[in-house]
């Protein structure tokens, strides 16, 4: 009674006694990393977000590049519920908090494989810069790479499933050879 109430911005005092407005806090980017239960980076995973207890916000998410990193963009502070999952490898999630400065692992359980290849090309020399592409059905995308100058290529941070793989190089092109991570 004999009181008004306003709807709008809360006032803050500060020491001199005048009244300031709060400004909303600003979205911020959350990075990360993602790693198999042995510590090994795993690339292409798929790191999903989303608002505790605030329905009217959008999902974000973000993929990880070749050394298991990283990054949310544009959270608002508050609560946070993430999920990271990788083929072959079990799922994560957990609550954040964001702003929060600790650094953020996701290790997902399960150990990473690698698969390393050699692209030759006829007589059997070996193929510096042919394109090595990588798919399977347990993989959101495919996956490629580069071979080095001896021909060489590798792919880190598999998880269990079955996987096909094929070089080009040029207008020449392999069959695919298909293999299983058990």
């Amino acid at each position: 009674p004999g009181t008004a109430c306003r709807r709008g911005k809360p006032a803050l005092r500060s020491d001199a006694g005048t009244v300031a407005t709060a400004e909303p806090l600003k979205p911020v980017d959350l990075a990360g990393v993602v790693h198999d239960s042995q510590g090994n980076a795993l690339p292409d995973a798929l790191v999903i977000a989303w608002p505790k207890q605030r329905r009217n916000e959008a999902v974000v998410q973000a993929r990880s590049d070749e050394a298991g990193r990283f990054v949310l963009r544009r959270l608002a502070p508050g609560s946070w519920t993430l999920l990271a999952e990788a083929a072959g490898f079990g799922t994560l999630e957990i609550d954040r908090t964001v702003p929060d400065p600790a650094p953020l692992a996701m290790p997902l359980e399960g150990e990473g494989r690698t698969l390393n290849g050699l692209v030759t090309t006829p007589p059997n020399r070996p193929q510096e810069g042919a394109q090595g592409v990588l798919g399977g059905p347990g993989l959101r995308w495919p996956r490629h790479t580069t071979t080095d100058r001896h021909g060489l290529f590798s792919f880190s941070g598999l998880g269990l499933g079955r996987f096909v793989v094929r070089a080009t190089s040029g207008s020449l092109v392999s069959n695919p050879a298909s293999l299983i991570i058990e």
